[in-house]
């Protein structure tokens, strides 16, 4: 059994259970945080379709937050969730960028990308 992340009718990531599990609760935990929604709706308990834009939107703000934050543990946590949720974007828009450079995330976001099933 695994989880199912779609965006545009197209399946980007298909991880085990429990992974999936944890990605959804750190992005509602995230939305919350910054107080915008995250693009991440619920089809059913283990199937879910992400809205492209307001995804885009949700991770650029996760950007911008991790880029201007000076504490290292929040950074920490937010470096957690940012390059998967950058890997899932990658998956129908391989050249989008955050408005912020964040070169590490990138480049993890492109490492998490080839390992993430579909």
């Amino acid at each position: 059994m695994s989880y199912v992340f779609d965006i545009a009718d197209r399946t980007v990531w298909s991880p085990a259970l429990k992974v999936g599990k944890l990605y959804i609760e750190m992005v509602a935990s995230v939305a919350r945080i910054l107080g915008r929604p995250s693009g991440v709706h619920a089809i059913a308990n283990d199937y879910y379709d992400i809205d492209l834009a307001q995804f885009q939107a949700f991770v650029d703000a996760m950007a911008i937050e991790y880029a201007e934050s000076n504490h290292d543990i929040y950074r920490h946590l937010l470096g957690v969730i940012l390059p998967i949720s950058v890997a899932l974007i990658f998956e129908v828009e391989p050249m989008w960028r955050p408005t912020v450079r964040l070169e590490d995330i990138l480049d993890q976001a492109h490492d998490f990308s080839q390992k993430m099933p579909r």
